[in-house]
């Protein structure tokens, strides 16, 4: 798609053979179509609250205690693809990341905050608050715990697939041989496919999709130790203000830690 941040002006001539929006060359599929800005005003692209959004299949909702949404302990929503690879300044002024390709991506009917594109986690309201994620471990549904300031990884790794996406649907070769209807469906069985590939690899923890990794193994830890023993930990604050939480063992340290692996639709991914 041409662009890397800026809006796309479409030749409405009369050429034979005019420039296309997706691959900027000359083709007879060419693909013209006025580009509309998506992030600024559509309520699916704004930064918000997703708990409680949620996509209730069989498949996802086998993740949770008694295979039902929402969990029984405290959770919190969180976006599989992150809402800052597709959107600058998401909490703010929201402006599309990628003008040409979030105009499509809203057409095919993709939306950051839709239920598919959220998982629910154990929450972590703040450092040290370990609570919720003990918990689901203690019901046989061990899920990563969710909390402000993810790891940089998994950034990087969500970029990373959009970066696959674009370069798929903005070969030349590919582009020319599809006509817009063609296209439009492709973009939107890959964007569902990176979206399921995102919600499998949070719930099975696996790198780069561990949001907490240092917390994580502390908690970890805990649960395993002997429960005559005690861990005191970091939490909510800053210097002088900084509270502590001081967490007794609880013995589990025989019980293995088996995070789910969600069968799902992730193409090549």
């Amino acid at each position: 798609m041409t662009e890397v941040g800026e809006g796309v002006g479409i030749d409405l001539g009369l050429d034979e053979d005019p420039k296309c929006v997706i691959c900027g060359k000359k083709h007879k599929k060419a693909k013209q179509e006025q580009i509309q800005p998506v992030a600024p005003s559509n309520p699916g692209w704004k930064r918000k609250s997703m708990a409680g959004v949620f996509e209730r299949t069989s498949a996802k909702e086998a993740i949770y205690p008694d295979n039902s949404f929402p969990p029984s302990y405290e959770y919190q929503g969180h976006h599989c693809l992150a809402l800052s690879s597709l959107v600058l300044n998401a909490n703010s002024s929201p402006k599309d990341r990628y003008p040409v390709l979030n105009h499509f991506l809203d057409k095919v009917g993709f939306a950051p905050n839709q239920p598919q594109n959220c998982i629910g986690l154990p929450a972590k309201k703040s450092r040290g608050y370990f609570d919720p994620f003990l918990d689901a471990l203690d019901a046989d549904a061990p899920l990563q715990m969710h909390g402000p300031a993810h790891h940089e990884n998994y950034f990087r790794y969500c970029d990373y697939l959009l970066a696959l996406l674009r370069q798929t649907m903005t070969d030349v070769e590919f582009c020319e041989q599809t006509d817009p209807s063609e296209w439009e469906n492709k973009l939107k069985e890959l964007i569902g496919q990176c979206v399921n590939f995102a919600f499998r690899e949070l719930a099975a923890y696996r790198a780069p999709w561990q949001l907490h990794p240092v917390e994580q193994a502390m908690a970890e830890r805990i649960y395993a130790m002997p429960k005559e023993e005690s861990l005191t930990v970091d939490g909510a604050g800053k210097g002088k203000s900084m509270q502590q939480k001081t967490y007794q063992g609880r013995g589990q340290g025989d019980k293995t830690i088996t995070f789910p692996v969600v069968s799902l639709d992730t193409g090549p991914l």
